[in-house]
């Protein structure tokens, strides 16, 4: 947020413009003045259409490597982590299941899935670069597409682990305002 009205600033202080504005008179203006965005948009003007879904790819290479080395454990009989493979929408740019890819991307990428203790499913690095990287492309669109139209391009989301911690910081902090202190030359937090 801060860096929101830092940046919204220095767009007005560059303009000349001297009296305050709203937040989103300020998200506007940068949008208007953003070299990224009208790149995108002359780069869309310029193909005459809004970038689509590689939904073909998909179904050629994508799904059947996905359901070979995924739906076993995470299809209709079994559904671990609360995912199911069959189920996602590949349609990226319009599809209600960016989340869900993108979690997919990020297990994928950074070799968590398949786990390795499960040999039978494990992924080819040929096969994994080929889902990667269209899963890159994909998310790499609907952001562009969703960057163009306006709305919010940000598809993530915390972890379990990140809401879990941010939620123990949060209660833990609540829990023991003013009981606790924290001790500079003992590093140690002791009764207050």
């Amino acid at each position: 947020m801060l860096l929101v009205l830092v940046r919204a600033w220095a767009i007005l202080a560059a303009s000349g413009q001297e009296t305050p504005i709203s937040l989103e008179a300020a998200k506007e203006l940068g949008r208007e003045k953003s070299s990224l965005l009208k790149a995108t948009k002359e780069a869309a003007r310029a193909s005459g259409s809004i970038p689509k879904a590689n939904v073909a790819f998909f179904q050629k290479s994508v799904g059947p490597i996905l359901k070979k080395n995924c739906l076993a454990c995470h299809g209709p009989e079994k559904s671990k982590g609360r995912l199911r493979i069959d189920q996602l929408n590949p349609d990226l740019v319009t599809g209600p299941d960016v989340e869900r890819w993108r979690e997919v991307f990020n297990a994928l990428s950074k070799s968590e899935m398949p786990p390795k203790d499960e040999p039978d499913y494990a992924l080819a690095d040929a096969d994994r670069g080929r889902i990667v990287d269209w899963l890159s492309g994909e998310l790499n669109t609907a952001s562009l597409v969703r960057r163009n139209s306006g709305q919010h391009s940000s598809f993530r989301r915390l972890t379990n682990y990140e809401y879990n911690y941010a939620l123990q910081d949060l209660l833990m902090r609540m829990r023991t305002a003013g009981k606790v202190k924290f001790d500079i030359k003992t590093g140690k937090w002791t009764k207050a």
